[in-house]
């Protein structure tokens, strides 16, 4: 009787209510089937399947063992079975299960590749590759066992194998969404982001709320200097995960690139109370230092050395925190210890010299140099300007003018230690040809972007006085704090002038006769020393003022001002 009192349009209607994910409507229907026709195996199973899927595992267990009972040669069923036990955590019994499924079908790719799955939760990644292969032999058009397989590869390093293997596919299903995201995140991986960027935006064209493919696009697209575009991405990163630790990271580091430490600074503070970890610290003692807010910075640079004590850029940093607020044995405290970490580094060397007055060198090292203006690089500019009150541009094209006259020029001039071309700025109406040269990398890249120079080169300016003579017109400003002993440039600049050809630079003030490594690690030199120079190397001095060459920490920065022609 009761076989015959089973509705067949109910139970279609409960299947498609099910596959619609109406799960409470279809759990009624399926019960008042089983209350009609208790013994039915595929009501039996497919309340197994729901209650599974509503993590009801307990029912679930129930029912497919009754499935089972009653169809003990089903493979559909021992399959099922197994799923459920593999999610409850009994794994031999999902074993047992699944194994018992494949001798009923042993074509069967979804059990093999539940097998798989099963595995690769174990850990047995080797396991889980044969069973994933298994899958994909029997139906090769299966994208997720694809998909699991190229996880499993990719768990092992082997990321071209895994590309290889995912690529294939998406020629059967080019719109699986997840394939997408792992290939693009495969390919951030090697490094290929073009690739990387065209995954991610398929990806997210298929599942726009994927969160962590927002966050691999934006890292891509920040590789290929995309900066806005990543922002975005960031920031969708983080509407859709508040907490998202390396996005935060990765878009305060960003920031920092894009000279926005305001922004950054946010950040970076979300960062302190979400995950306050060493890299949080150190980055928020740099934006501060950026910002001269150098007690906040010796704060933070401090906690980090609660977490390492010889974190070695931490008391890199102290020490230049220090030397701005003139703590100076402090400072030397840090860079010694500094030193004991990286024993013989140049640049440390030059600053505790430069701070204890002792063993004082004749010029400073490039390697300083360059270090020191590719991390200023970013905030030179701002800084100058608008906070030290930079005036050495408009001194020295002032005295050029007066002594030229309003004569025309039309000059081949060679801008030393040019930076981001502040002076280049100054003196481009008097160029036919623009030469600026620097050590640094980051200046040379932010001079770029102004269209001042018609020639830029990373240099140094002993090398490219003697390669790009003759000129007319030699510029060092605000350059030879970093020389010392000008012997060999002045000597150089007199081979490279042309008749008549002018060098104009500015010198920070120095006393006695000669030049002095200062504690601010700069040289100054004295008047009687420039003009000792130029008589030894034939040149006149044309002019010779005292000058205000900008302000440190609210006092002004004395210095001359020199234009000596041959």
């Amino acid at each position: 009787m009761g076989e015959l009192m089973f509705s067949e349009e109910t139970f279609q209607k409960a299947l498609q209510l099910h596959r619609s994910g109406d799960f409470d409507t279809a759990e009624i229907l399926y019960q008042q089937l089983l209350s009609d026709n208790p013994k039915h195996e595929d009501t039996l199973h497919l309340l197994s399947i729901l209650y599974g899927q509503q993590d009801k595992l307990q029912d679930a267990l129930r029912y497919i063992k009754q499935a089972i009972a009653l169809a003990p040669n089903s493979a559909t069923f021992y399959n099922t079975f197994a799923n459920i036990e593999r999610r409850m955590g009994n794994m031999d019994a999902a074993v047992l299960h699944y194994q018992k499924s494949l001798t009923l079908a042993p074509t069967s790719a979804a059990t093999h590749n539940n097998l798989g799955v099963l595995y690769d939760t174990l850990a047995e990644v080797d396991n889980a590759i044969i069973y994933y292969r298994k899958a994909i032999s029997l139906k090769p058009d299966y994208a997720d066992a694809s998909y699991n397989l190229g996880n499993a590869l990719t768990k092992q390093g082997k990321f071209e194998e895994a590309i290889e293997v995912l690529e294939k596919a998406l020629k059967y299903q080019p719109q699986h969404a997840q394939i997408h995201a792992h290939l693009g995140q495969l390919f951030l991986r090697l490094s290929q982001y073009d690739k990387a960027i065209k995954h991610c935006r398929t990806c997210l064209e298929l599942d726009p709320d994927h969160t962590e493919v927002h966050h691999q696009l934006a890292v891509a697209l920040t590789h290929e200097d995309q900066y806005e575009e990543a922002v975005t991405y960031y920031r969708e990163t983080l509407k859709r995960d508040t907490h998202h630790v390396e996005a935060l990271h990765n878009l305060g580091a960003l920031y920092l690139v894009k000279r926005e430490s305001d922004l950054a600074l946010t950040c970076y503070l979300r960062l302190l109370l979400i995950n306050p970890d060493i890299d949080t610290y150190y980055n928020l003692g740099v934006i501060y230092f950026y910002q001269d807010k150098h007690e906040d910075a010796i704060n933070y640079f401090l906690k980090v050395l609660e977490f390492e004590p010889n974190h070695f850029n931490a008391h890199l940093n102290l020490g230049a925190c220090y030397i701005k607020k003139e703590h100076l044995d402090k400072a030397a405290e840090h860079y010694e210890m500094a030193l004991s970490l990286k024993p013989d580094d140049p640049e440390i060397l030059y600053i505790l010299a430069a701070l204890k007055q002792k063993n004082l060198p004749n010029t400073t090292p490039q390697i300083y140099i360059e270090n020191l203006f590719n991390q200023y690089a970013p905030h030179f500019d701002q800084h100058l300007t608008k906070y030290l009150d930079y005036r050495v541009p408009t001194l020295l094209s002032k005295a050029v003018t007066n002594f030229i006259g309003a004569k025309d020029a039309d000059w081949d001039i060679l801008d030393l230690g040019c930076g981001t071309g502040l002076c280049g700025q100054s003196f481009r109406v008097f160029a036919k040809k623009m030469i600026g040269v620097d050590v640094s990398e980051k200046m040379l890249a932010a001079a770029k972007e102004k269209n001042i120079y018609d020639v830029l080169e990373r240099i140094d300016i002993h090398l490219a006085i003697k390669k790009y003579a003759p000129v007319d017109l030699i510029l060092a400003g605000d350059v030879l704090g970093y020389v010392g002993d000008l012997t060999e440039l002045f000597a150089l600049t007199k081979d490279a002038l042309k008749p008549n050809g002018l060098f104009a630079f500015t010198v920070e003030k120095g006393v006695g006769n000669d030049f002095k490594l200062q504690n601010n690690a700069r040289f100054a030199h004295s008047k009687s020393y420039i003009k000792r120079l130029a008589a030894e190397n034939g040149f006149t001095v044309v002019c010779e003022e005292n000058a205000i060459l900008r302000m440190q920490k609210q006092e002004k920065v004395e210095g001359y001002v020199f234009l000596v022609t041959l």
